[in-house]
């Protein structure tokens, strides 16, 4: 199952501000797919307060098993980077609020009006 280099950075990392990259690799066709939104002065406090209650420091991205999902989520700013890898089975809580309001703010910001195709869940 192919999973994200470690620090891999988003395709076109921001050059200041604070920005969310979400990887997630694997499942039945072990198929890559990407996520990122950058945060403008309106909405970065709560882009900080969904990245500081993840427990950065407890991420394993050990596989579940065949066909499962490993994440990688990357963040950065003027305060530095930082790198989580995750099993499917660790993306619950303060994770899964971070994944799903990075792929909804980018889906709103890529296709105003637009929905999701089942691909894209």
């Amino acid at each position: 199952m192919p999973k994200p280099a470690d620090g891999d950075p988003p395709a076109a990392p921001p050059q200041s501000g604070l920005w969310v990259s979400v990887v997630r690799a694997g499942g039945f066709a072990g198929l890559v797919r990407r996520w990122q939104v950058t945060a403008t002065a309106d909405d970065q406090s709560r882009w900080c307060s969904l990245i500081d209650a993840c427990p950065w420091e407890v991420s394993s991205g050990t596989p579940d098993g065949a066909d499962r999902f490993t994440w990688s989520i990357t963040t950065g700013g003027d305060a530095g980077a930082r790198t989580a890898h995750l099993a499917e089975h660790e993306v619950h809580g303060p994770w899964r609020a971070l994944i799903d309001a990075v792929r909804e703010t980018e889906r709103t910001v890529s296709a105003p009006g637009g929905s999701a195709s089942p691909t894209e869940q």
